[in-house]
């Protein structure tokens, strides 16, 4: 994703597949769980990247959940129990998007798991969400509620289907962002 922002780039960045920009110059290929920071981090922000994980909520919750900067998280294919959370990260500011309605298929799933459920079936505690709807074609959004998303249509909210990419979006935010 990176190589859509066109201006230098100077915080610390990450990703696994994409190739370094020239544009970003602290940038490292990496797999965030065999990552090794050379420094602590009071923030962490994750866009468009967690659906592409084969279990999305128990990536949002390693991150959540990430209480030692310098230490990545562990792997850890597991499913995420419904009502398991462990404590907060003490990484204090957490700023993570994520589509609904995109279809994450695994072999630790027997269906393929909708992100939606993400806003529906987990706790997140010290987490405010926001909802975004995407209302045209140019590109134009709105925030929505909670209560509006589970009375939406499926058809309007999932991945690639009303509109091209992503319909609705999730926002989670802990801290100062």
């Amino acid at each position: 994703m990176t190589r859509h922002y066109h201006k230098p780039w100077t915080h610390d960045t990450i990703d696994l597949y994409e190739k370094v920009p020239e544009n970003f110059p602290n940038f490292e290929n990496a797999d965030v769980f065999d990552w090794k920071p050379k420094k602590a981090y009071n923030g962490v922000l994750s866009i468009s990247t967690l659906e592409h994980t084969v279990n999305p909520p128990k990536a949002l919750q390693t991150l959540l959940e990430w209480d030692d900067p310098r230490n990545p998280p562990r792997r850890d294919p597991s499913l995420l129990g419904n009502g398991q959370m462990l404590p907060q990260s003490l990484i204090p500011n957490v700023l993570v998007t994520i589509p609904l309605g995109y279809y994450v298929k695994s072999d630790f799933q027997r269906e393929p798991f909708d992100t939606t459920r993400m806003v529906f079936d987990y706790p997140w505690p010290g987490c405010d969400i926001r909802l975004m709807q995407r209302v045209s074609i140019d590109n134009r959004w709105r925030e929505i509620s909670v209560e509006q998303l589970r009375t939406m249509p499926a058809n309007e909210v999932r991945y690639h289907e009303k509109f091209p990419k992503a319909n609705v979006i999730a926002i989670w935010i802990r801290g100062k962002i």
